[in-house]
């Protein structure tokens, strides 16, 4: 029996599947290595009708090609319920191994994959657009960075915790502490895409050595910093069993030598660093709090709390 992802991949290329395989990255949507004769593609299947927003997909591949950015060029993609409920896209597949796994294996240095990223992160961060938030087709929400977090990624999220989840003032604590560390610094930013979820698991390494980010899911419009701060939240979190403490240093370093010059001082970028790794740690409270994953909502949830102090 035929099942509806080899049907869809076949009536929408018109070619043959030979075999699918789901991919153990993401966690959001369904993801397939979906292997044709005509080669093979990846598969996204999406499972919320909402998410990710619905102009974002073909927005992202057209300023990633206009703008010469590596990445998985974008083949079909269609939130109507043709196929499935909430529609679907269709990938060329970049040929290469996930980076995590090279790092696990110590086929990749910590500072090669900084180094590397961190080049690829500023030709990403060329890209402008005109205010913080979703996309919207470039128009972004936002003229604060600020706003966009605090609104969006700290009170829409916290709000959706079950009474008692956390102690009533933290929403106040992470406003105060977001505020002080990025407010004085939003003159010297600006508004331009980001990845947003930038960690190994979403970067393909090629055989020529060069990586290319995956899953684009994530990606809104915010400060540069935004992308530097997911990278170091994994650093110091999944990130700790494949890059040693006494490495991180140089990790930080690696980025910076290969990102280029910013308008901020060594300081400044701790103290951002910090306020944007409180904000991940208060989303991923409540995403995994509604995935009802308690034993990581658990860890999420003293993680944020340490960094409140």
């Amino acid at each position: 029996m035929t099942s509806p992802l080899t049907s869809a991949v076949e009536q929408i290329l018109g070619t043959r599947v030979l075999g699918a395989t789901r991919l153990p990255h993401g966690l959001v949507n369904e993801v397939y290595r979906v292997e044709t004769t005509d080669g093979v593609v990846v598969v996204k299947v999406f499972r919320h009708r909402t998410w990710p927003e619905a102009d974002k997909p073909p927005w992202v591949e057209r300023q990633l090609r206009a703008h010469g950015v590596p990445h998985a060029p974008l083949l079909y993609y269609s939130r109507a319920d043709t196929y499935f409920p909430h529609g679907l896209s269709i990938s060329e597949h970049v040929a290469g191994t996930n980076a995590l796994d090279l790092l696990r294996a110590g086929q990749l240095s910590p500072v090669e994959f900084a180094t590397k990223t961190g080049r690829l992160l500023r030709r990403l961060h060329g890209i402008t657009v005109a205010r913080y938030g979703y996309l919207n087709g470039g128009a972004g929400m936002y003229e604060s960075l600020v706003e966009f977090k605090l609104t969006h990624e700290v009170g829409e999220r916290l709000a959706t915790l079950p009474a008692g989840a956390l102690p009533a003032d933290v929403q106040g604590r992470v406003a105060t502490l977001v505020a002080r560390n990025l407010a004085p610094l939003e003159p010297r930013l600006r508004p331009v895409l980001v990845h947003d979820d930038p960690k190994p698991d979403n970067v393909i390494w090629t055989a020529a050595g060069e990586p290319v980010l995956v899953d684009w899911d994530e990606a809104v419009g915010s400060a540069w910093l935004s992308d530097y701060a997911r990278l170091t939240y994994w650093l110091e979190g999944h990130g700790a069993a494949v890059v040693p403490a006494g490495e991180r240093a140089a990790f930080r370093a690696a980025f910076f030598a290969a990102y280029g010059p910013v308008d901020l001082s060594a300081d400044e970028i701790v103290r951002a660093e910090h306020a944007l790794h409180v904000v991940h740690a208060a989303d991923l409270t409540a995403f995994y709090d509604r995935r009802q994953d308690e034993t990581a909502c658990a860890r999420i949830r003293a993680r944020l709390l340490r960094l409140l102090g």
